[in-house]
């Protein structure tokens, strides 16, 4: 065979597979970290570095400087040479990383002003090694959580947790909690029985398995929302009704007298508008909490559905080769 004719063969034939899929299920079996690394680097040497900027505007289609998550979705499909089975197992890594990178680097203009700006809702260009690094630490931890969910419907119980920790302590620095079941309530944030990858891959950085570096706990804490504290419900004291000698309440006497000195000490700090405006800005916030917390649990509910149909998607597709 000729030199040029092999070297057309080379070219035609099919790159390596980064990501392998389990035969009949919609899990990724293993994945080629060495090939993972030469084809998408992380580390900051200036190959690498240079290695990079030619991947990021390949994924940036109209050279805006900025990479939607559909933008990357697609890049990697092409970058990787894989298709759609692939990217439903790891289309949550992808998302967490991509929201984790916008948070590397916030946006200058936007730190100025006090507001978000449209870089704020993408990742740039000096956030993309970060982007990078959070995709490859994500996908480790993908790996345990498929390899925990023995049943493939993209859900944990309690069971498949406890049959899990062994495997768990022993491939990862996880310590094995002293209870199991306060554990995995621990992991269920939302308490809703079933642990989705979101909240067990929150436990597993938590507990800084697989040992994320500084700057990735740091950008996973600025993208994960903080939960709003409720106040304290404290046991109100018994009201008492000792009287003096003139018959007059003292304990109404002196609470009154509390409330006026109260009153008018107050009045002179702060005007009626700006005890609204600080009224209104609490109730902003609070509701903008409420708002969030509802948006993760209709994501978490979409996610399990997305996962159940997969798996039965997968049982027709065995019954259809079965009967052909």
């Amino acid at each position: 065979m000729s030199m040029a004719r092999r070297a057309e063969t080379k070219r035609r034939a099919k790159p390596a597979q980064v990501f392998k899929l389990k035969e009949g299920t919609p899990d990724i079996e293993s994945i080629d970290w060495k090939l993972f690394d030469e084809r998408l680097p992380s580390d900051t040497s200036k190959t690498s570095k240079l290695r990079r900027a030619e991947i990021f505007v390949g994924f940036d289609p109209n050279g805006n400087g900025f990479l939607s998550l559909a933008e990357i979705e697609k890049g990697l499909m092409g970058h990787f040479h894989y298709g759609v089975d692939v990217k439903r197992v790891v289309a949550k890594s992808v998302q967490r990383a991509h929201k984790a990178a916008k948070a590397a680097a916030p946006d200058q203009k936007a730190a100025t002003l006090g507001k978000a700006s449209l870089a704020d809702d993408f990742v740039e260009k000096r956030e993309f090694r970060i982007f990078i690094e959070f995709l490859r630490y994500d996908l480790q931890i993908l790996m345990y959580f498929l390899k925990a969910d023995t049943s493939d419907d993209l859900r944990v119980s309690l069971e498949e947790f406890k049959a899990a920790m062994p495997f768990l302590t022993k491939e990862t620095n996880l310590p094995e909690p002293k209870d199991l079941e306060a554990a995995y309530r621990e992991m269920d944030a939302d308490g809703g029985g079933m642990v989705l990858y979101d909240e067990f891959a929150d436990y597993m950085m938590k507990y800084k398995v697989a040992n994320p570096s500084a700057k990735l706990q740091q950008v996973h804490q600025s993208s994960t929302p903080s939960k709003p504290k409720g106040k304290a419900i404290t046991a109100r004291k018994p009201k008492s009704n000792t009287r003096n000698s003139h018959g007059k309440n003292v304990s109404a006497s002196r609470n009154n007298h509390r409330t006026l000195t109260k009153a008018s000490a107050s009045s002179g700090r702060r005007s009626p508008a700006s005890k609204r405006s600080s009224e209104g800005s609490k109730i902003s916030e609070v509701v903008a909490a409420k708002l969030t917390q509802m948006e993760e649990k209709l994501m978490k509910h979409f996610d399990s559905q997305i996962g159940v149909l997969m798996v039965r998607i997968a049982d027709l597709e065995k019954k259809l080769s079965a009967s052909n």
